[in-house]
């Protein structure tokens, strides 16, 4: 969520739906802005299919062709074309085994993995609104539907 780098929060539902990704995964995101791979969004539970893009097309026809308001013949069509991609070294949903806003300084956040270094184009997020998103998150995290 890029609302951190302009002085603002996750809202519109995003602190809800974030709250309720496994780990400290949501929380990464809402405070980051980091930009999700297909690997990453399913194992997360925001995606329930992948497909290559190179596939894309193919997909679409065959879905064109879809002549059943069965959801079931829609899926096996979505099936055949999906992939289980393999979760990149170092990705944001691996490096979210704890809780960041009480334990890393949200600088580091912005360190790229493998070389220490800080990102050259390092946000300049607003510590108002990381702070807000947290709480929200908190409230969210502890609200049942």
């Amino acid at each position: 969520m890029p609302e951190t780098a302009l002085g603002l929060f996750p809202d519109v539902g995003a602190s809800y739906f974030l709250s309720r990704l496994p780990g400290y995964f949501g929380e990464y995101v809402g405070l980051t802005g980091a930009r999700l791979d297909g690997a990453e969004l399913l194992a997360c539970g925001l995606a329930t299919h992948f497909v290559c893009s190179s596939k894309l097309s193919s997909l679409e026809e065959d879905l064109c062709k879809v002549e059943s308001n069965d959801p079931t013949a829609v899926t096996a069509i979505i099936d055949r074309y999906s992939e289980q991609p393999i979760l990149k070294e170092g990705c944001a949903y691996g490096r979210c085994a704890f809780r960041m806003a009480s334990i890393v300084p949200l600088h580091s956040l912005y360190k790229d993995y493998k070389t220490g270094k800080y990102s050259s184009s390092l946000p300049l997020f607003s510590a108002i609104g990381a702070k807000v998103f947290i709480e929200t998150f908190a409230i969210c995290t502890a609200f049942e539907v």
